[in-house]
């Protein structure tokens, strides 16, 4: 039990950072159910929905690739303790201003724009992080750990904040986030992790350009950056509306909107549990295109759900194929970098798969209310099926850049 539980977490830091990162995910979904359900109750406005989503993400398409830059020149442990000390103060207040009934869209707006700006820098640091913490050998399985864990938290996350908006309200939610983002921090504190290669302070535009150029160049890491960013533009944003969905389409409350994000949660958990099998690392590029183009047809699917269990069922799948797509992509594109670099391409992997989202979540919520939600994401699924079947399809590229270790990495198949 010893060495299964040893190679499971790998080591003592990567334990503690998955124990604490387990309950900050649970907090966050409970700041994120609670925020989307208090906009839609405030606003009655699928628009003002993407305008939440967009003050929270919008950030990282500003600030990604600066924060990867910060990233690659600072002590990511300390840089990630300072930012969680800023999520943590984010939640509390929320849940002060729920508590004494001075929340407003404003103020939530204003809010969610400080917790975007901290995790620019959060973000990229992250997958740097875990790096450091396991080393290139263990990077796949590190990765795919890290995903469950954080899908494993859209089951428990939003299921007990369903019960919990329902029973006391979302200053509940709230509070339970604030604590639960504070286990971060003490998870951090205890970690000691060794001295990280630190690249040299050349100015700001051009260590980003460094970056850019040497992901853009690697035709295969170009592939994965752009059904990436079609998966975080057209297919990612559906989240942001499921409250709306569940109300107008569904006909659910609260409870039901929770269970249509532990949907979520159990097809992002196979997802992620799959992009670190061996069979995946053998036949990568099969994989990843099965992944997106199954994404695009289960959001199809969703999108003419009438019934909750087959709206659920369907949120299993997109759950699975665009966890499992990211995850895997991350890790190739991390393998495929130069550690010295890492943090900046992070934080351009993070411009493109987190960043757009919010652009495509404010266009989708004024589509929305033009067209309808279902067929907005009917439209949207059949984009990214059509897409990502178009990448498939392309022959396969050389993988040009060297790896850590030297050497270089061929194109996955």
């Amino acid at each position: 039990m010893h060495k299964y539980l040893a190679d499971l977490f790998i080591n003592r830091n990567y334990a503690l950072f998955m124990g604490g990162s387990f309950v900050s995910a649970t907090g966050s979904w409970f700041l994120s159910v609670a925020i989307s359900w208090l906009v839609w109750e405030i606003g009655k406005s699928e628009l003002l929905l993407g305008l939440a989503n967009f003050a929270q993400m919008g950030p990282l398409l500003v600030l990604g690739l600066v924060g990867g830059v910060v990233a690659d020149r600072v002590d990511r442990r300390h840089l990630m303790i300072v930012t969680q000390v800023l999520t943590t103060a984010v939640s509390a207040v929320l849940a002060v201003a729920e508590v004494i009934d001075f929340a407003s869209i404003p103020a939530i707006l204003a809010l969610l724009l400080v917790l975007g700006v901290a995790q620019s820098f959060t973000w990229p640091t992250w997958s740097a992080f875990i790096a450091d913490l396991v080393g290139p050998e263990r990077l796949r399985a590190a990765v795919a750990l890290n995903s469950a864990r954080f899908n494993l938290t859209r089951i428990v996350g939003p299921a007990l904040a369903g019960v919990l908006l329902a029973e006391i309200g979302a200053g509940a939610c709230l509070i339970a986030a604030a604590v639960g983002q504070a286990c971060l921090m003490v998870a951090l504190w205890a970690i000691h992790s060794g001295p990280m290669a630190k690249a040299p302070r050349e100015p700001l535009l051009a260590a980003i350009r460094e970056a850019v150029g040497l992901a853009w160049g690697t035709p295969s890491v170009r592939e994965l950056l752009l059904v990436a960013g079609v998966i975080a533009t057209v297919v990612l944003p559906y989240v942001t509306f499921l409250p709306a969905f569940a109300q107008n389409v569904l006909q659910v409350g609260p409870q039901g909107f929770g269970l249509m994000l532990t949907a979520v949660g159990a097809g992002a958990i196979c997802g992620a549990t799959i992009s670190g099998t061996r069979l995946v690392a053998q036949h990568t590029r099969a994989a990843q295109g099965v992944l997106s183009i199954v994404t695009g047809a289960a959001l199809v699917a969703f999108a003419l759900a009438t019934v909750p269990l087959v709206a659920a069922a369907a949120l299993v799948v997109v759950g699975l194929g665009s966890i499992g797509y990211l995850a895997t992509a991350n890790a190739t594109v991390q393998l495929a970098v130069p550690r010295e670099v890492v943090g900046r391409v992070m934080g351009l992997w993070v411009v493109v798969t987190a960043g757009t989202t919010p652009l495509g979540g404010i266009f989708l919520g004024a589509l929305a209310e033009r067209i309808g939600l279902g067929v907005t994401f009917a439209a949207a699924g059949a984009l990214c099926a059509v897409f990502s079947l178009a990448v498939a399809l392309r022959p396969v590229r050389p993988m040009a850049a060297p790896l850590p270790g030297g050497g270089r990495l061929s194109a996955p198949e």
